[in-house]
Formats: structure tokens, sequence, C-alpha cells
């Protein structure tokens, strides 16, 4: 029987990765320009591209910054994987995506990332239940919420998520973004509604934004599920000044449906 000799390479460094002094450069280049290009073409904000949340030490990537992101580095991408799991019974569903990004003229996959969204998350699990007496509204509690109400908004949370995972990914921007602060920035806006900085609306007001309403073919329920979706609030007495003009300014510009497209996907 012959003995086994364990082989080891002459030298340790014969196993390394050589790296040329141009890869480097070449790093350090698509850095700056990466850089450049977020804080000169990304617009900052919640319904930007990306959004600073307080308290957190990197912004974080939105949908519109990552598509942005993918289109300048011709990055596609497409869904490897997908699950599902809806069980009306029990009132839970949950997504799950794998996506993977690609560099459209040589077609090499680059990176992916798996995303999912389910029904008991804190954002998606309840749901406040208000009564009115004598024209006051009152909050009443909570109540959970219908899976058959969210199941559209958890399948593209789950699909956004594992989508921008990967753009970060593909692109090098980790150190630039992160997307988790992104939910709770959403689930904060949803959970607890802003105080009235600014007072109350008036009546005057309140007619204008029903007028508007009419005026471009918004019904009461579709007001209110957006202003639900997009400011955490139901009635547009709870509106402060600067949700007051940012629906006003949905409201001219885009039909419902368009519009509550863009706040699901965000």
């Amino acid at each position: 029987m012959k003995d086994l000799t364990e082989i080891r390479p002459e030298h340790q460094s014969d196993l390394a990765v050589v790296i040329s002094d141009k890869a480097i450069q070449a790093l350090e280049h698509q850095r700056v320009q990466l850089q450049k290009f977020v804080t000169g073409q990304l617009k900052k904000g919640i319904n930007g591209d990306y959004a600073q949340i307080p308290g957190t030490p990197k912004p974080s990537l939105l949908k519109p910054g990552a598509e942005k992101l993918a289109n300048i580095f011709k990055l596609g991408n497409r869904v490897v994987k997908s699950d599902k799991d809806i069980d009306h019974k029990s009132n839970f569903a949950m997504f799950t995506y794998a996506v993977e990004i690609f560099h459209i003229p040589s077609g090499r996959a680059i990176a992916q990332c798996e995303g999912s969204a389910n029904s008991h998350e804190k954002k998606f699990k309840e749901r406040k239940i208000y009564e009115y007496n004598n024209g006051k509204r009152i909050e009443k509690g909570y109540e959970p919420t219908p899976i058959a109400d969210i199941l559209n908004t958890l399948q593209k949370m789950a699909q956004k998520r594992a989508f921008v995972g990967a753009v970060i990914n593909a692109v090098g921007a980790s150190d630039f973004f992160t997307q988790d602060v992104e939910e709770f920035a959403a689930s904060k806006n949803q959970a607890e509604p802003q105080a009235n900085q600014s007072g109350e609306l008036s009546e005057k007001q309140l007619k204008r934004l029903f007028a508007i309403c009419n005026a471009q073919g918004w019904s009461h329920e579709q007001t209110k599920q957006y202003m639900t979706r997009a400011f955490g609030v139901e009635s547009s007495r709870d509106l402060n000044r600067q949700t007051y003009d940012l629906l006003i300014n949905v409201i001219e510009k885009s039909s419902f449906e368009d519009a509550i497209g863009e706040v699901d996907e965000k």
C-alpha cells in the first residue's frame, strides 16, 4: 500500500490571487463614478430614489433608485425562484422571490438576492378600526388585516425587496446604501401617523380637496385607501399641511391605479 503524501504548495502565495494595479485603479474609478451618480442624479427623499432615516448610518435605497442604477450599469433582472404560502383559514400569506441581476450586453449573471414578505409583519398584521360619533372619528382599536386585502401588496413587496437587494450587490453599493431600514420608514408612516404639525385643515381646504377628487375621478373610497397606504391616515381631517399638499399633487397628476401602484412599489 502506497503512503498517502500531502501535497502542499511550495509557497503560500502560490494560491493567492494576483491583483494588478490596473484592476485596483479600475475599481477605484468605478467607486468614484458611482458616488458621483448617486449624489448628482439620484433624488433624496422617501418619495425619491433613496432616503436617509434618522438614527441610521446609511441611506436606504428605494426601488426607483435601484432601477436607475440598473439602467446606468446596463443590468437586467429576472426571477429565478418564487414561492408562496396562502392560508385563508389561518389568515396568513407569504411570498418569496429570488431575483438574479445580469449584464445585458454579455448576458453574464452578476448577483442574486432573495426577498420575502408575509402578513405577520408588523406593518401588515393589524389595521386600525374607527367609529364615528356625532361627526367625530373615534379610534376603537385594531383588527387583524384580512389577507385578501393585501395579497397583491405582499407579492410586490417581496419582489421589490429581492430586486433592490440584488442591485445593491451587483453594483457594489453596500457601502452607500442599505435596504432594510426602508421598510421601517414605510411601516412608521403607516402605523404611527405623524401629529398634525400645522393644525387642523380648514373646511375650505377640505372642500377644495373633495372638489379636486371629483374632478379627477377619484372616489371617496379610493382617496381613503390612498391616504391610508401613503400617509397612514384614514380621514382627510388627519392630514397635515404637508401631506395635504402631497395628496392634491398626486390626485391632479395621476390616476388612482397609477398612484396606488407607486405606493405599493415604494
